[in-house]
């Protein structure tokens, strides 16, 4: 669609971000609105990083119901495997396996335990939802 002579460029802004969240409800609403209670969670607590090496960063944050939040972060330029790197549990305050969901894929992923991998897309992040 072309957009009409003479609007502004804040007009044609809003424009395209308009169709982009328009999408964004369709398409993506579920797992956004997922995202928002892991930020909006009754416990009002704020996450933690419990690991760092590298471009590998690991953050925790407390939720409602004893479940966690655990985000791993990989800020460089090549897809990380975790070779070396647990999700650090206990330090999150689990022993032994816990169940987890991955949040962006809403996928549930059963029981995982501190040596659990996954691929993390370069300046991607995997975002986890684990209880005992």
């Amino acid at each position: 669609m072309k957009i009409p002579v003479g609007r502004t460029l804040e007009a044609a802004f809003t424009f395209v971000f308009k169709n982009f969240l328009s999408v964004l409800g369709i398409v993506w609403f579920p797992m956004l609105v997922a995202v928002a209670s892991i930020d909006q969670d009754a416990l009002g607590k704020q996450g933690d990083r419990v690991y760092a090496e590298g471009t590998v960063e690991i953050w925790a944050k407390p939720l409602s119901g004893g479940r966690k939040a655990i985000a791993i972060f990989n800020f460089g330029d090549t897809p990380s495997e975790m070779r070396g790197i647990g999700l650090h549990l206990k330090e999150i305050g689990f022993s032994g396996q816990v169940t987890a969901r991955d949040v962006w894929a809403a996928k549930d992923l059963g029981k995982i335990g501190d040596d659990w991998k996954t691929t993390i897309p370069r300046h991607g992040v995997v975002l986890l939802v684990v209880k005992k």
